[in-house]
């Protein structure tokens, strides 16, 4: 007699419920069509579910469903319902403001098809410098990199770029396109500068000079602005400020009752047909103050003035308990400071030291050096010649081992002419002149100091 058939008998088994942690220490092999739930996979207060198919254990089988989440993980959380993309609309929040975490949102249908789309239209994005390789992979392709943002990457990592030849800028404040913000062009005849410090801060945090030259062209009008000259990196290059056409000179002046209207404190700096001006008031805080047209600092400084006007005057009532002192140009620190003769134009100095407490044309002191060079033409002019007017208390005041030496040049040398009214030097503590030739202007005898090693020749 044959045997039976043997049948099959489906058993209805009750659900399992049991932690996450629990399930997974022991991760059992569960029996086809058993019905498990696991608690707080994804999070506390987390529900889901899975089947069993008596092969795989608990770790391998898939989780479905949605998940409770509490107030606290809810917006942190991004659960999918099963696997065919779509998000459990539960899972996200509704407000960005009230749960501001939650950044990835689901098309209205639950599908992610949208989110997909902005991802693959940021990263492909060629003005970012990002691109998507043939074989589907994000890249950087430094080529299609802006300037500005390989520039910004540069600056993270505390790198320069090096010059490879000479950079003019360009400074134009009445411009309609001229803005300080860093863009693609900044600094162009199209895109200027709007403020010379801008142009400034631009070129010496950015660049390495290297042997090359940096000119920075202002267009004329007045530029309202305390312009500081940091040092940079460089060999033998330099940078120069200049008017954007010599005939037309842009004007500096301070912003302030008292301060420097150009402070150069290291690298080497020219200023070519600018208009330097300076006007001090008594800030009424009782201290000692001082202002300077330029005031040039700090060992290895140097600074070339190129048929420039700079003047210097102190306005309204005398300084009440405090004093106000005015340097038109101000040379300290092991600095050095040249006047050079420009073909066609003519430097000029002037002060107007009206109810200031002391005042100087030139003062040089601890270790700083003027130059006043001659030049080599076949035909002698103005720019050979220094135009000095006003009235101070002392031209030329000379102290603590600075020094202030002429060079003659084949057939001129540099002269100072003009009328000044005040002391033509006063030389103390160390101080060497070696004078112009014709002297320093000033209708009061000059004075050396004989207690300390100081000449006059």
């Amino acid at each position: 007699m044959p045997l039976p058939e043997t049948h099959r008998v489906n058993r209805l088994i009750a659900p399992s419920r049991d932690t996450h942690n629990n399930w997974n220490d022991k991760d059992p092999v569960i029996l086809e069509g058993v019905l498990g739930y696991t608690k707080n996979r994804l999070f506390d207060g987390s529900l889901e579910y899975f089947i069993g198919d008596g092969i795989h254990r608990y770790s391998e089988l898939p989780k479905y469903g949605g998940a409770e989440a509490s107030s606290t993980k809810k917006n942190n959380t991004l659960v999918l319902r099963d696997g065919n993309g779509l998000i459990d609309p539960a899972s996200i929040p509704a407000s960005t403001t009230t749960q501001p975490n939650n950044v990835v949102k689901a098309d209205s249908n639950g599908s992610l098809d949208g989110w997909r789309d902005a991802i693959s239209n940021a990263v492909a994005d060629p003005n970012a410098g990002l691109v998507v390789g043939d074989d589907g992979k994000l890249g950087v392709d430094f080529e299609q990199m802006p300037t500005t943002k390989f520039e910004a990457l540069l600056k993270s990592l505390k790198m320069l770029i090096p010059l490879s030849g000479t950079m003019n800028l360009y400074v134009d404040k009445n411009s309609t396109a001229a803005a300080d913000t860093i863009v693609d062009g900044r600094g162009t005849l199209a895109l200027p500068f709007k403020t010379i410090q801008a142009a400034i801060d631009y070129v010496t945090s950015t660049y390495a000079l290297g042997p090359y030259f940096v000119n920075i062209y202002i267009a004329q009008a007045t530029y309202n602005e305390n312009v500081n000259c940091p040092e940079y990196s460089r060999s033998t290059g330099s940078i120069t400020l200049r008017a954007y056409e010599d005939s037309n000179p842009p004007t500096i002046k301070n912003v302030g009752d008292v301060g420097n209207t150009i402070a150069v404190v290291g690298g080497v700096w020219y200023l070519r047909r600018l208009s330097i001006e300076n006007t001090t008031r008594d800030p009424g805080n009782g201290l000692t103050n001082i202002s300077c047209g330029l005031n040039i600092s700090n060992s290895g400084t140097e600074v070339g003035i190129q048929g420039c006007s700079l003047s210097i005057e102190y306005e309204g009532s005398a300084p009440g308990t405090g004093s106000c002192q005015l340097r038109l140009i101000s040379i300290q620190n092991n600095a050095v400071a040249r006047i050079y003769a420009l073909a066609g134009y003519q430097t000029s100095l002037a002060c107007d030291n009206g109810n200031a407490s002391l005042a100087y044309m030139i003062r040089v002191e601890r270790y700083g050096q003027f130059h006043i060079s001659g030049g080599n033409a076949t035909e002698e002019g103005n720019m050979y010649k220094v135009a000095c007017s006003g009235a101070v208390d002392v031209f030329a005041s000379v102290a603590f081992n600075a020094g202030i030496i002429t060079f003659g040049g084949l057939l001129y040398n540099q002269t100072f002419i003009g009328t000044v009214t005040g002391k033509k030097y006063d030389i103390t503590k160390g101080g060497t002149v070696s004078g112009p030739y014709g002297g320093f202007p000033g209708d009061v005898s000059g004075t050396v100091e004989s207690a300390t090693y100081c000449w006059y020749v």
